[in-house]
């Protein structure tokens, strides 16, 4: 099946403030869910949008969706009512399609039996993703991000158990513990490299929202993230991909300039804001390291993002046309 899959909202047009920023959290949930889904046969379309409208970031969304034609669309949202409402509920156009309706009942059955009150399924014509998207979609609110009682089960399940409740309702063959063989192999570490683009998972990296314009870069293929390592950012440190830590070590600013009518983009180290990931000997050789370097202001340090259709993204070196890799 071909699902249109987004997480609400875009980081220049935010949703529902609370204990929880919706949109982060929905991005993080989408990034979970992708592979998952992938795992169990599906293709996703990537339908995230960075837009700083809501008009810009809803029509972006639907336009991926039906351009693409998509079986189903779904889109992934917070609730927020002043801390007092709680649970998780899914919107849809109507009761037409009997698959979409036992989609969203196991939904809300599956956040239910792990403590979240079942809002159940409703219908509304007005809601822009219901009616502006060609295939039948559906809007799944998964719990109030103001709501003390919801945020606690939500932190107590984690980020993949909760894409794990949506993805099961839609494929049972998406396992809802983590021991499912779609997780990524384990390991903690892995060098990080300049190889020649071939677009396979090993060069593909989501871009996790974290705080203050930061975001962690995930490696599709390992699970693991661009770091520092020992937090040392010092001049020729060698980087590497780690397991998720929550320290400043993998936390990167994407900058984007622009020369002449060509954007491309730095990566600078929160630990660093004066360094940025700079290629070994411009790339010329396979294999090539990537370090952290004081501000080169040549062409070292500068990438594009190539963003593809599983809304992962390459970032490729604009002078040797490599890629980072894991390895």
């Amino acid at each position: 099946m071909k699902i249109g899959l987004r997480g609400g909202h875009s980081p220049r047009c935010k949703g529902a403030m609370g204990i929880l920023d919706e949109q982060i959290e929905v991005r993080k949930i989408y990034n979970e869910m992708v592979p998952l889904l992938q795992a169990a046969g599906h293709t996703i379309i990537h339908c995230n949008s960075d837009a700083d409208t809501i008009s810009g970031e809803l029509s972006e969304g639907t336009n991926k969706a039906n351009s693409n034609n998509c079986d189903i669309y779904v889109t992934i949202h917070m609730n927020a009512s002043g801390g007092i409402g709680n649970g998780t509920e899914v919107w849809m156009y109507n009761n037409a399609n009997s698959t979409m309706n036992g989609i969203a009942s196991r939904i809300c059955q599956n956040f239910a039996a792990k403590g979240f009150q079942n809002r159940g399924v409703k219908y509304n014509t007005a809601y822009h993703d219901l009616n502006a998207s060609i295939m039948p979609a559906m809007i799944v609110e998964t719990l109030f991000c103001d709501n003390q009682y919801d945020v606690d089960l939500y932190k107590r399940f984690g980020i993949n158990s909760t894409a794990r409740f949506i993805a099961n309702a839609i494929d049972a063959k998406v396992s809802l513990t983590t021991s499912d063989n779609s997780i990524p192999p384990e390991q903690n570490s892995s060098k990080v490299e300049m190889r020649v683009q071939k677009g396979t998972d090993d060069q593909r990296f989501y871009i996790e929202d974290a705080e203050n314009d930061y975001v962690r870069l995930k490696n599709k293929k390992t699970g693991l993230y661009l770091d520092v390592p020992a937090a040392d950012a010092k001049n020729d440190a060698v980087l590497q991909l780690y397991e998720k830590n929550n320290t400043d070590a993998q936390l990167w600013k994407i900058i984007y300039k622009s020369h002449g009518y060509a954007q491309y983009a730095l990566l600078e180290p929160k630990l660093a804001p004066d360094k940025y990931a700079s290629v070994e000997n411009n790339g010329i050789d396979e294999g090539a390291k990537l370090k952290l370097w004081d501000d080169l202001k040549n062409s070292k340090q500068k990438f594009w993002t190539k963003q593809a259709n599983d809304g992962t993204y390459v970032f490729v070196h604009v002078y040797s046309l490599k890629a980072i890799t894991a390895v």
